[in-house]
């Protein structure tokens, strides 16, 4: 399920928000034609689906804890 969200903010509320993302989340602020910026969201796995994990990667908690009665 996609999940988006909107603000309506300018000026120094909005060169805070970004600041705070770039230095927070990996976002990466770069310069475009003329005045603009454009902004440059990292890789995870909503915007690139080959990174999204696979369920069959997982290992099934029943093997995991078999072993918990050895580590005590």
């Amino acid at each position: 399920m996609a999940r988006t969200e909107a603000f309506n903010t300018e000026g120094l509320s909005l060169d805070k928000f970004l600041e705070y993302q770039v230095a927070n989340s990996g976002w990466v602020l770069e310069k475009g034609n003329g005045r603009s910026q454009l902004i440059a969201l990292p890789r995870n796995e909503f915007n690139h689906p080959e990174l999204r994990r696979n369920t069959a990667d997982g290992i099934p908690l029943e093997h995991v804890s078999r072993i918990f009665g050895i580590l005590v």
